[in-house]
Order: structure tokens, then C-alpha cells, then sequence
């Protein structure tokens, strides 16, 4: 497999799936992949990337998770899921009443952002 840019994610259906928890970006983006609330479960659920990646390398599963959090990873090949539904969507939050230093970078971004 490691030959290959993508895969179909019909190649997932019988692979023990090593995801992070619902709400994270990339477990989102695997559940819409899958089929959603009613796919099958991945196999291990954890808490971080890197656990992800260590079980992987350790041959219990195949990981799914961002590409650029598995590229150059010590012991894992990483390979796209073709489906243009394997995408996470990121942005910022803050706290309600933000201190100066979070003030100033909101200041630099939201405008850059609407194109002012």
C-alpha cells in the first residue's frame, strides 16, 4: 500500500481503524468517510495523534488521521483517502473578553480574513 498516493475508503471497511475521538477534526472528516453515525466503530479510539501514530507503527491498525500529522513519522507510510469528503475544517476560538496579546493577533487576523 505504501506505493500508492490514495486509497478508496471501500479499503477501509475491513481494516482495524485507529482514529482520534468524535469531535476532533479528522474523526469527523472519517465518520462522513465511512458513512457516518452508522458506520463501524474504529477499532482503537485515542486521545492523541501521536498514540495513533505509535499504534500503527506497532502494526495494530492504520491510522487516519491529518496527512501533514503522519508525514515523515519514524516507522508509518502515509497514503490519501481518496474521497473528497476526507477533509477537517480548522479555526480559532477564544476566550469571551480576550487579554492584549489574543487582542492583538484578533486585530492582524480577522481583517486579513474578510479581506481588509
Amino acid at each position: 500500500m505504501g506505493a500508492r498516493d490514495a486509497i478508496d475508503p471501500a479499503e477501509l471497511a475491513d481494516a482495524d481503524v485507529i482514529s482520534l475521538p468524535e469531535g476532533t477534526g479528522a474523526r469527523t472528516a472519517l465518520d462522513e468517510v465511512l458513512g457516518g453515525a452508522t458506520a463501524r466503530r474504529p477499532r482503537w479510539e485515542v486521545a492523541t495523534p501521536a498514540t495513533a501514530l505509535g499504534l500503527a507503527a506497532r502494526g495494530l491498525g492504520v491510522a487516519v488521521l491529518s496527512r501533514t500529522t503522519g508525514r515523515g513519522a519514524t516507522g508509518v507510510v502515509d497514503v490519501g483517502i481518496d474521497d473528497p469528503r476526507a477533509r477537517s475544517s480548522l479555526g480559532i476560538v477564544w476566550r469571551d473578553g480576550p487579554g492584549p496579546a489574543t487582542r492583538a493577533l484578533l486585530e492582524r487576523l480577522l481583517p486579513a480574513a474578510s479581506g481588509s
